[in-house]
């Protein structure tokens, strides 16, 4: 079995991805989160990692998938509706 290697620099950027989509200012996520601007700015740079707790809450508001932000694996829902966001905009 071969595991993957978390890659924070890319989850970051699947995170800001996501936030852009839901139309979302940093300072607005993070206010839903109870962070700092300053560490969703770190953690979409890919320079802070994130609690199970953090991470939880930012699925949940940005109504997406762990797998996504994990690794980038779309499961068909989340694609589709990613690709429905992106078409209406």
């Amino acid at each position: 079995m071969v595991i993957k290697q978390l890659d924070l620099m890319h989850m970051g950027e699947r995170i800001r991805r996501c936030r852009e989509l839901k139309s979302m200012t940093r300072e607005q996520l993070a206010e839903c989160m109870d962070v700092s601007v300053k560490f969703l700015a770190d953690l979409e740079r890919g320079s802070k990692g994130i609690s199970m707790q953090n991470f939880c809450a930012l699925i949940q508001i940005l109504d997406t998938s762990a797998d996504y932000l994990l690794s980038g694996d779309l499961n068909n829902h989340h694609r589709l509706l990613c690709e429905i966001k992106f078409y209406i905009e």
